[in-house]
């Protein structure tokens, strides 16, 4: 019967171990045929948003360059872009990349050796002048690769460790099955009767078989219970309550049908909020995960930065001038999102903590401006974290940054607070995490 089991154990973890890896070879080479689609999708995409961009901005401003290193940074399958007009390059992000070579003229130039990247150019029309877009786009992302490998790996450890856990208990049933049997070996009843008490004992003969019934059945505490919780005066029965769900669960002290009805309104629907236009609270840190992964990808800091406008109605017509300048200073409202009741959280890409400190004064300004003309009286505070090319998670990122702003809140000087990361101070936390 064991032998049996061991058989089927080893059939069922060689077809695991055969599917994951079959998992992984058949995804990863999915993932690649559909390079071909997915470059040309991205890169006219590209070529798209720098036509849209250039009609408001002049190719090689700041402003154009700083659109554009965002509509690079948002597509996760464009590696690399170099802009240039005449052969000189206007635009080249990120110039970090490894897929961006400076030739001896000082001209940045697009390079690759590796298999899952695909350079492509393309001449476009730029305001009237011609320009040339050099893209490197992944054919396939290194977090695809990532997630197949991790999953398979998943896999493989879940089925070792079953395997392990079942030679384990095989083991422990191998060590208890020859004991018992020596016992039994030891005491047979035909070559030692004077054992034979010992392994059968005799019942008294003045016990009546009813007696010994009688006995078993008081010794059973589910026959004693049940009668009395029936029978007991004392107890009052309990009648059945319907289960009661949303705001119709009695409370303490229960909510107004004006209540219940606003916190209906507020659940996330959708991806943007109907009133402020930005994304829900509910969804900063799964969003705030994925921008870390990809900034620690290129090597870019993120910062994550929390306003705070103390009694804000959020329907007020104030509000909706907040709402616009917001839009303005960030640019893209599927990184600004709702915080609290009365802030927002906003992640900003490739800027230092000093740098988020200077952005933080002029939104502060211009906020307070909005306030002042429209006679409102309530304080602004401004918290910062950045992530300092370290690698946490965004949940550590918003503790950091909350805690700026609840100093922010209580200072009575400054509106503004940035968390600011000691590194020998975090080289030493991460050196004890290693020993540890």
């Amino acid at each position: 019967m064991e032998n049996k089991g061991i058989k089927v154990l080893s059939i069922c973890l060689a077809v695991l171990f055969a599917a994951s890896i079959l998992f992984l070879i058949v995804g990863t080479v999915t993932e690649y045929k559909k390079a071909p689609v997915r470059s040309q999708l991205t890169q006219t995409q590209f070529i798209q948003d720098t036509i849209v961009t250039s009609e408001y901005y002049q190719p090689g401003t700041k402003e154009f360059s700083d659109i554009m290193r965002a509509k690079i940074i948002s597509n996760a399958n464009l590696a690399a872009t170099v802009i240039k007009q005449n052969n000189a390059a206007i635009f080249a992000y990120p110039v970090s990349s490894p897929f961006i070579q400076i030739q001896s003229n000082g001209e940045p130039v697009l390079s690759t050796t590796s298999a899952l990247v695909m350079l492509k150019s393309k001449a476009v029309d730029l305001t009237g002048e011609p320009y040339t877009i050099n893209t490197a786009i992944y054919t396939m992302q290194p977090m695809v690769i990532y997630n197949y490998i991790r999953i398979t790996f998943l896999l493989i450890l879940g089925g070792t460790l079953i395997a392990g856990i079942a030679l384990l208990y095989l083991y422990l049933m191998d060590q208890q099955i020859p004991e018992a049997k020596a016992v039994s070996l030891a005491i047979p009843k035909d070559k030692n009767p004077e054992w034979a008490p010992v392994a059968e004992p005799e019942i008294p003969a003045d016990t009546p078989e009813t007696e010994t019934e009688l006995s078993n059945t008081d010794e059973n505490p589910l026959s004693e219970e049940i009668p009395q919780e029936q029978d007991n005066p004392d107890i009052p029965d309990v009648p059945d309550v319907p289960e009661i769900s949303g705001c119709e669960q009695p409370q303490e002290d229960p909510l107004p049908e004006e209540t219940c009805s606003t916190a209906r309104q507020e659940e996330p629907v959708g991806l943007f909020s109907p009133v402020t236009g930005f994304g829900w609270e509910s969804y900063l840190e799964d969003r705030l995960d994925s921008e870390l992964v990809r900034s620690a990808s290129i090597e870019e800091d993120i910062v994550l930065i929390i306003i705070k406008i103390e009694n804000l109605d959020k329907t007020s017509e104030t509000a909706k001038k907040i709402y616009e300048q917001l839009l303005v200073f960030f640019k893209f409202r599927d990184l600004i999102f709702e915080y609290k009741l009365d802030g927002f959280a906003c992640i900003v890409h490739d800027i230092t903590v000093d740098t988020a400190l200077s952005f933080a004064d002029q939104i502060y300004d211009t906020l307070s401006k909005i306030m002042t003309e429209n006679g409102y009286t309530g304080k602004i505070s401004i918290g910062i974290s950045s992530r300092s090319f370290r690698l946490i998670p965004g949940k550590r990122l918003i503790t950091e940054a909350e805690e700026a702003l609840s100093r922010a809140m209580d200072d009575q000087e400054t509106a503004i607070v940035a968390f600011r990361v000691n590194p020998e101070k975090y080289r030493q936390y991460i050196a004890e995490s290693s020993i540890d």
